[in-house]
Order: C-alpha cells, then structure tokens, then sequence
C-alpha cells in the first residue's frame, strides 16, 4: 500500500514542467552570455581615448572564438559525454552551470577591467591580463 501512495518525482506533471523550465533557462543563458558580445565589438575595438579597450579586430576574433576552440580542439564535448556517463546527470548538470558562471565572471573581467584598474570598486588583484587576447598578453611582457 505505501508503494501505491509514493509517487515519483517524474510521475508529477508540475515537476517535469518545472525541471524543463529550469534546463531550458539555462541553456538559454548560455547561449545568451556567449554571444552577448557581438553588438559590443564596436565598443571593444575603440580606442582607449573614446572610452574602449582597444581592442584589434584579431583580438575581438581570439576572444569570440576561444570558447569554440575549446569545445572542438580540445575534445571537451566528448569528455563531457564520458562524464556524464560516469558521474550522472545531476553531478553533470552541476558541473557544467557551475562552468558557466564561472566562464561568465571571466568574460566580465576581461571586458570590464583596465590593466591596473578596478573590479568592483576594488583593485583587481590578479594578474590575468585585462583582455582575453594574445596581442595585450605578449604586449605585457
């Protein structure tokens, strides 16, 4: 009898709605944050003295399609596939939001940020360079 009361979670129509909401919101934010830079190239390609980055078009390239380069080159949709074979879908699911907004605060302070500048409203303390770009790293040097 308490078999017959106990419900699964996938058995709830509300559940299964909410949890594709949840999903799709997050794929949605994904997409979203990846090409949120395109109408910003402008921007980013202007000089410092309009109140840009400076950025080169080869630059504004680099950065655009380093995450691509990743997923491809790197074979990480494959890995991905085997962790989630191993680990499960929540631990996966987990994971690679977890990724997402990590990669989200990245790109933040790649854009944000001047070399020496503030992140913030406090001094940025890391020493990552200010920009994705190989140009303004090997111009560090």
């Amino acid at each position: 009898m308490a078999e017959t009361l106990r419900k699964r979670l996938n058995d709830v129509p509300v559940a299964r709605w909410t949890v594709l909401f949840i999903v799709a919101t997050a794929m949605m934010m994904g997409y979203f944050v990846n090409d949120v830079m395109s109408p910003l190239e402008t921007l980013l390609e202007a000089p410092l003295s309009e109140g840009g980055l400076g950025w080169t078009p080869s630059d504004y390239g680099f950065f655009s399609g380093a995450g691509s380069f990743i997923n491809v080159f790197l074979l990480m949709l494959f890995f991905s596939g085997i962790i989630l074979d191993k680990m499960g879908i929540r631990f996966t699911g987990t994971l690679a939001c977890s990724l997402m907004v990590l990669g989200t605060f990245v790109k933040f302070y790649a854009v944000s940020s001047a070399p020496g500048g503030e992140l913030f409203g406090m001094p940025a303390r890391w020493s990552l360079p200010p920009s994705a770009s190989p140009s303004s790293a090997s111009a560090t040097r």
